[in-house]
C-alpha cells in the first residue's frame, strides 16, 4: 500500500488498521509478507566497486512500518530510562553533540585531577547485522518485556525474507537469521537495548586497567 494512500485515507483506514494491528499483538505473530524486504545499497566510502563498502537500507511495507512506529514509541516510554546514558545514538535528546561534550567534560575534569587521559576508538563494522534474535529475546526477558510482546519481536527479527533492488533489477530472495533491518522504525531501537548492556562490561574493565596502571606508576 503507498504512503500517499494512507495519507489520504487515513480516516478510512484507522479502524482496520487497528484492528489489524491488535490481531497481530494478540497472535504475538508479525505477518509474513511484512518480512519481505528490499535492499536498497547505499555507498559509505572508499572503492565502489567492493560490495562491503555499501550499507543496506531496508525498503519494508508502510503498513509494516506504522505499526512498528507505534510498537516503538510505546517501549521508548517504557524503556528510554533504563538506557545507560552513555547511549545516545537514536534517541531524543541525544546526538553526536551531547556525546562530543560529554567526553570533553569528562576528559577536562580527569586532566584537572591529574589523571590520564587515554582514547580508544573502535568502529563496529556492520553493527545492526550482528544483532542476534535468540540473543536479543534473552535480553528482553532479563530486562522484564512480557511474554507477548517477546513473542511478537521474535516473530519479528526471525525469518524474514530479503533481495537486493537495483533499479529495476532485483535477485532472488534469501533468508536472513540475524540483523535488524537498516531503514526499520524498531531496529535502531532494538539494537540500542541490544547493547545497552556493554557499558556494565567496559565500565568495571576501565576501572580495572586504572588501577593497574596507578600500581605500575607507584612501583616505578
Amino acid at each position: 500500500m503507498p504512503a500517499r494512500v494512507l495519507k489520504y485515507e487515513a480516516e478510512k483506514l484507522a479502524i482496520p488498521l487497528a484492528n489489524l494491528y491488535t490481531s497481530c499483538i494478540t497472535n504475538q505473530n508479525w505477518p509474513s509478507n511484512w518480512k519481505r524486504g528490499e535492499w536498497t545499497p547505499v555507498f559509505k566510502k572508499e572503492d565502489p566497486q567492493g560490495s562491503h563498502n555499501y550499507r543496506p537500507i531496508t525498503v519494508l511495507p508502510v503498513v509494516s512500518k506504522v505499526f512498528e512506529q507505534l510498537l516503538s514509541d510505546h517501549i521508548s516510554k517504557q524503556f528510554d530510562s533504563h538506557l545507560d546514558p552513555r547511549i545516545t545514538a537514536y534517541r531524543k535528546r541525544h546526538s553526536c553533540e551531547t556525546t562530543l561534550i560529554s567526553l570533553i567534560e569528562a576528559w577536562k575534569s580527569a586532566r584537572d585531577n591529574q589523571e590520564t587521559v587515554q582514547i580508544l576508538s573502535t568502529d563496529l563494522s556492520k553493527a545492526h547485522n550482528s544483532l542476534h534474535p535468540s540473543l536479543m529475546i534473552s535480553k528482553l526477558k532479563a530486562y522484564g518485556f512480557p511474554d507477548t510482546l517477546r513473542d511478537l519481536l521474535r516473530s519479528y527479527l526471525c525469518n524474514r525474507l530479503n533481495r537486493v533492488k537495483l533499479g529495476a533489477l532485483r535477485s532472488e530472495w534469501k533468508w536472513t537469521d540475524r540483523g535488524c533491518p537498516q531503514g526499520s522504525a524498531l531496529g535502531p531501537l532494538l539494537w540500542n537495548i541490544f547493547q545497552n548492556d556493554l557499558t556494565n562490561v567496559i565500565s568495571p574493565y576501565m576501572r580495572m586497567t586504572i588501577k593497574c596502571m596507578k600500581l605500575r606508576g607507584t612501583r616505578k
